[in-house]
C-alpha cells in the first residue's frame, strides 16, 4: 500500500472515535515529527540539597532543596524565602504547580549519624501544615528513609515540601544529594 497525504482526518460525522491501526500493529512517528495535543506529565521537578541540612533533635526541619536538575515549568522554589511562581505563592524549598491535578511526589535521604536511635521521620507536607505521607524509621548505620504519595494540588495555591525530624539527642545532618533520591514529582495523566 502507498502513502496517503492529507492535511486533516476526521470521522464521517465529525465526532466520535477515530481508530488508527488494529491490535498487534505498530504506529510509527518518524524522528523529527512533533505530535501536539497529547497530555504530558508536567509540571515536573527533581531537586536536591547541595549540602547537608543540619537538623536539631526533636525539631521538624524543612529540607533545603536548593539545586534543580529538572523544573519543567518553573514551579519549584529553591530559595529560602517565599516567592511567586506562575501566579502561585510558593514557600521556601516547595513545589507549587500552576496546573491542577493529581501528582506523584517522593523524597528520600538519610541521617548522617552512625548512632543507633529510634524515631527518625521523613514526611511530605501539603500547604506547610498537613502531613500527607510519612515514614518513621530507626537510624542504624545510615539507614535510608524514603516517602512517596499521590496528592491532588489545585493549581492555584497548593504546595508541597519535605520535612524531617530525628531524636538522637543532638544535631544530625540529613543527606539528600542527587544520588540519594532528593525530592521529585510530576503530574499524573489520565486521572
Amino acid at each position: 500500500m502507498g502513502t496517503i497525504k492529507t492535511t486533516n482526518i476526521e470521522t464521517i460525522s465529525g465526532s466520535g472515535t477515530l481508530t488508527l491501526g488494529t491490535s498487534g500493529e505498530t504506529i510509527t512517528v518518524p524522528t523529527g515529527v512533533t505530535v501536539s495535543g497529547l497530555a504530558a506529565n508536567t509540571p515536573a521537578f527533581k531537586v536536591y540539597a547541595s549540602s547537608n541540612t543540619s537538623c536539631a533533635s526533636a525539631t521538624n526541619t524543612t529540607l533545603a532543596y536548593n539545586t534543580e536538575t529538572l523544573d519543567s515549568d518553573g514551579c519549584f522554589n529553591n530559595t529560602s524565602g517565599t516567592v511567586t511562581l506562575n501566579g502561585v505563592s510558593v514557600p521556601a524549598y516547595s513545589f507549587g504547580p500552576n496546573v491542577a491535578g493529581y501528582y506523584w511526589v517522593a523524597a528520600g535521604g538519610y541521617f548522617s549519624s552512625a548512632a543507633d536511635y529510634d524515631n527518625n521521620r521523613i514526611f511530605i507536607e501539603k500547604n506547610t501544615t498537613d502531613s500527607i505521607a510519612d515514614v518513621n524509621g530507626r537510624n542504624l548505620y545510615y539507614n535510608g528513609l524514603f516517602v512517596g504519595t499521590v496528592v491532588h494540588l489545585n493549581g492555584s495555591s497548593d504546595t508541597v515540601r519535605v520535612r524531617v525530624i530525628q531524636n538522637s539527642g543532638g544535631s544530625v545532618d540529613f543527606v539528600s544529594a542527587v544520588t540519594n533520591a532528593g525530592f521529585s514529582g510530576y503530574k499524573l495523566i489520565g486521572v
